[in-house]
This record gives C-alpha cells, structure tokens and sequence, in this order.
C-alpha cells in the first residue's frame, strides 16, 4: 500500500486479481503483460490499508480498522466467501470471520 494508505494493482486479471471490477485479462496471446500502469483499487468504505499481500491468483488488502478485504480466485475458497460455485471476486470483498477467540483477537496468515 502507499504511504496514504491506497492500494493499486497492475498485472495480469485472469481471476479479477487486480481488484478493478473489471473482467478482463491483460495479456496478449503471447502472455505478454498489456497493463497501462498502475491501477487504483478501491476498497469498500474508502479505509485505508496498513498490509497487502499480492499472490498470482488473488490479492488480500488489512485495513487500518482490522477489516480483511480479498479478491481474486475463489477457487478453493481461499476468500472465505459463502458462495457454492467456488466464484472469482472480481472487486474487493469483506472476509468475516467467526471465532471463538476474545473480541477483537484476529490471525491472519498468508
């Protein structure tokens, strides 16, 4: 993330790892990347990120109030969503977490 707490992405978009909202791939047929630079990605709420964590099929965005945001392959459910079909999310999502542990305590490893 920036010093001002933004988070931007370039790349390649295969999964919607970019976090753009938009459904398109940014390589050509010689996987050649075609990004035009780096991108604003916009998190719910406008918070600002402390950590970002950038993977090849998806991307994780903690934000300064202790909210988790991913995006990306859904593949093996790696964004904790709910939904049956193992869908790609093509915009930042939320991951909540339900846990027995004391209010307020969160691990998070990637």
């Amino acid at each position: 993330s920036t010093q001002k707490g933004e988070v931007l992405s370039w790349g390649c978009n295969d999964f919607g790892q970019l976090g753009t909202g938009e459904e398109e791939d940014y390589q050509d047929d010689d996987d050649y990347f075609l990004c035009l630079g780096p991108q604003t990605v916009k998190i719910p709420g406008e918070a600002r990120c402390n950590f970002v964590y950038a993977g090849t099929d998806l991307s994780y965005a903690l934000t300064e109030n202790g909210k988790l945001f991913g995006w990306g392959s859904g593949e093996t459910h790696q964004l904790a969503n709910e939904d049956e079909d193992f869908a790609d999310e093509w915009y930042p999502k939320e991951i909540k977490f339900q846990s027995s542990a004391e209010e307020g305590t969160s691990v998070v490893d990637c």
